[in-house]
């Protein structure tokens, strides 16, 4: 098996990876901006996964429309569970290339 990587920069974005989760690994909130961070953005309205390895996927970015704040809101692509349709986003400090067996296809 292979050692983590712990450069999350090199993790490829698509297809499935195994990440190490840590959820206090990053400031949930950007100290100089004073806005969430993009993990800190997905976690704040979805669910989170717990801290340990995950299967993960790249994505779940998307828009919406504030009629109270007359203004479209963006968030981010980001980590999230396979398979939870991007309703639980993941803080990965580490990962691994998951055999290609034809198991998420």
């Amino acid at each position: 098996m292979s050692a983590w990587n712990y450069d999350m920069s090199t993790a490829p974005k698509d297809r499935p990876i195994l990440g190490l989760c840590r959820h206090d690994a990053d400031p949930y909130h950007d100290e100089a901006t004073g806005r969430l961070t993009d993990y800190g953005c997905s976690a704040e309205g979805l669910g989170r996964v717990q801290d340990g390895p995950h299967v993960l996927i790249w994505g779940g970015g998307d828009s919406d429309y504030d009629e109270w704040a007359q203004k479209t809101i963006f968030w981010p692509d980001w980590w999230f569970r396979f398979s939870s349709e991007f309703e639980e986003a993941a803080n990965p400090i580490a990962w691994m290339s998951i055999p290609d067996e034809g198991v998420f296809q």
